[in-house]
């Protein structure tokens, strides 16, 4: 989401949201835009308006405000851009949470398109249609789109979202964020500490390998935890919920479910 000249307020809500840093231009004067809910980690601020590629040289233009916000400023002519990044410190953020010049955007077609991401932190929507999707060397962003789709992580740390549509997604190696959305999809986190949601739809999770929190959301859920000290929630819905391995905390909330702590040292709540 980007504002237009004046100073905006945004916020970008529930999920995984990227914000555009624009420079006022054509209207001389200091001008301040502010993100309310920024989420490190998970949000991205799209910065290739400046034309800066690594985050070094893009540190240097941000700072703590009295208020220990994180502003980012630049000076474009006789404009000053202002952007605060409410609740978080400058120290928090990282190079992942910026799209830099070099970072690319694929839109997909109405029908079934095959993505595969390149270097850099990239985003790609595969829309409408059965597409398949693979993450590149960056920290990529997945988007479905309606239709059945395959999408599928690597290395890094994705954020995936299956949104309308029975999806099979898989977050590879990584730290990851995957999202099911509507429809009966399959979430699989593999390697790495990841954070899956299955959202509408009866889904199946799977954490594999890492201490991984797990949402069924709405519907009824078959949830595994798979190695490591998970979470495991079943919200709404008669649910299936297994920890595996490890130490883990179930917890079936909304309707009639089955909690099977297996091996390790678990707490269960019905």
């Amino acid at each position: 989401m980007s504002g237009g000249n004046g100073d905006d307020t945004f916020n970008g809500g529930a999920g995984a949201d990227i914000f555009v840093y624009e420079r006022e231009t054509g209207f001389p004067g200091t001008f301040t835009n502010t993100i309310v809910d920024f989420q490190p980690g998970v949000d991205r601020i799209n910065v290739r308006a400046l034309g800066i590629s690594d985050f070094q040289t893009l540190r240097g233009l941000i700072s703590n405000n009295t208020d220990g916000n994180a502003v980012l400023s630049s000076v474009f002519e006789n404009d000053t851009t202002n952007l605060v990044i409410q609740g978080v410190r400058r120290e928090q953020l990282t190079a992942l949470d910026f799209l830099f010049e070099g970072d690319d955007i694929f839109n997909g077609s109405p029908g079934s398109d095959r993505f595969n991401g390149g270097a850099g932190n990239d985003i790609l929507n595969g829309g409408n249609g059965n597409d398949t999707i693979n993450g590149g060397v960056g920290r990529d962003s997945l988007f479905g789109g309606a239709g059945n789709d395959n999408l599928n992580g690597g290395n890094s740390n994705y954020t995936i979202n299956g949104d309308g549509g029975n999806d099979n997604l898989n977050g590879g190696n990584g730290n990851d964020i995957i999202n099911g959305g509507a429809g009966r999809d399959s979430l699989v986190g593999s390697a790495g500490n990841d954070n899956l949601n299955g959202g509408g739809g009866n889904d199946r999770l799977n954490g594999d390998g890492g201490n991984d929190r797990l949402n069924g959301s709405n519907g009824n859920d078959i949830i595994n935890g798979g190695a490591g000290r998970d979470s495991l929630v079943g919200s709404a819905g008669n649910d299936n919920i297994n920890g595996g391995g490890g130490n883990d905390r179930l917890n079936g909330d909304g309707g009639n479910d089955r909690l099977n702590g297996s091996n390790g040292n678990d707490t269960i709540n019905g």
